[in-house]
C-alpha cells in the first residue's frame, strides 16, 4: 500500500488532482477509497505514536490526502455522495 500512497503523494503526480479531467479516470482507480483506507491506516496506527521527538513520516502526508479528498469531492458530485453518506469519513476527518 505504501507505494501506491508515494505514488499518489508525489509532487509530480499531485498535478493530475488539480486538472478535473483527470478526476474521472483517478476515481476509476478508487483513488479516493485509497486514500480513505491510507488515512484510517494512519490515524489508527501511526498518529498516536507522533510527536514532536519523535515524528512519524506517513502523519504528514495526512494534509496531501485530505487536499486529494477534496479535490476529487469538489469536481465530482458521485465522488461528494459517496463520501458525505459515509459517517465514518466524517468521523475521520473531524479527529
Amino acid at each position: 500500500m505504501m507505494g501506491l500512497c508515494s505514488f499518489f503523494f508525489s509532487f509530480s503526480h499531485f498535478v493530475f488532482f488539480l486538472d478535473p479531467q483527470w478526476h474521472e479516470p483517478m476515481l476509476q482507480e478508487h483513488t479516493d477509497e485509497v486514500c480513505m483506507s491510507f488515512l484510517h491506516e494512519v490515524l489508527d496506527q501511526d498518529a498516536p505514536l507522533h510527536s514532536s521527538t519523535t515524528p512519524c513520516p506517513r502523519v504528514e502526508l495526512i494534509p496531501p490526502c485530505l487536499t486529494i479528498l477534496r479535490l476529487l469531492a469538489e469536481y465530482n458530485r458521485t465522488c461528494r455522495h459517496r463520501l458525505a453518506t459515509k459517517l465514518s469519513t466524517y468521523t475521520l476527518i473531524t479527529r
